[in-house]
């Protein structure tokens, strides 16, 4: 048994021997046959190794890119966190600024307080300064901007303090029109600014500036309150009324200045 299974494999194996020696024509269409159709399954091996070759290098470059970019995108919200931060601390700086410039051109004294709490609804309007009674506010201190009028404290704590601004419903200032020297009563309406019981006869015209009269000793004379928007005459056409727009950015308000003028009793 194990005689035939040799005999045959030597057969086999000399059979292509045998057949190239005798008919080399026909061992050369078999190599033909045989080259024509390995070769394509050599090409296409050789194809789809290739493209497996690309396409891992392509997937390891498309997550090498997508980490990089998710780096750069992190590094981009650090850098525009901190230059939300510059933007803001260079607006503070101004402010601080001008509020140092107007106290240092100011004879009064002043002192500085930051709004660390607010409420403006349709007719109240008042602030928490974040400074009390340690720090020497007191109530009826009249609050400045370098641009204008504010306000003024009602009440103390030792840490922090409470002010109305001009346009609650319960602030009334005494003004005066700078130009035509008419007195007048500013009230606030809950979101802007009358000055009312002024003289049929006043000459005042819009874009006239008002400031404090000084009378009733809670506001000194002379600081800017706003500028008359529009003149109209009361429901009972005994007076004039005027709408003034303030100086101070009353909406804005987050540095002021106490002034230390006490209403004297």
């Amino acid at each position: 048994m194990k005689l035939k299974r040799i005999l045959l494999l030597v057969f086999i194996a000399a059979l292509p021997i045998s057949i190239s020696t005798y008919y080399p024509q026909l061992s050369d269409s078999l190599r033909n046959v045989t080259v024509g159709t390995v070769k394509p399954l050599f090409d296409f091996s050789h194809f789809v190794s290739s493209n497996i070759t690309e396409g891992t290098s392509g997937i390891g470059n498309f997550f090498r890119v997508y980490k990089e970019n998710a780096a750069l995108r992190d590094e981009v919200s650090v850098l525009r966190g901190k230059l939300v931060k510059l933007e803001e601390l260079a607006k503070e700086n101004e402010r601080l600024k001008a509020i140092l410039a107007f106290k240092q051109a100011s004879k009064a004294r002043f002192i500085p307080a930051e709004v660390i709490s607010r409420d403006i609804s349709h007719f109240s309007s008042w602030v928490v300064l974040g400074k009390g009674r340690k720090d020497g506010i007191r109530p009826g201190m009249p609050i400045v901007t370098p641009l204008g009028l504010a306000g003024r404290v009602v009440a103390t704590r030792e840490h922090c303090a409470r002010a109305i601004i001009l346009t609650d419903v319960k602030s009334k200032v005494s003004g005066l029109a700078q130009r035509t020297r008419d007195l007048g009563v500013i009230e606030g309406n809950g979101c802007g600014l009358i000055m009312r019981y002024l003289p049929l006869d006043s000459k005042l015209a819009v874009g006239d500036i008002v400031v404090t009269s000084g009378l009733g000793g809670i506001y000194p004379k002379g600081i800017q309150v706003g500028k008359v928007d529009s003149i109209a005459t009361d429901k009972e056409a005994l007076t004039l009324y005027a709408v003034v727009k303030p100086f101070a950015e009353l909406w804005r308000l987050e540095e002021v200045l106490c002034l230390e003028h006490i209403r004297r009793d």
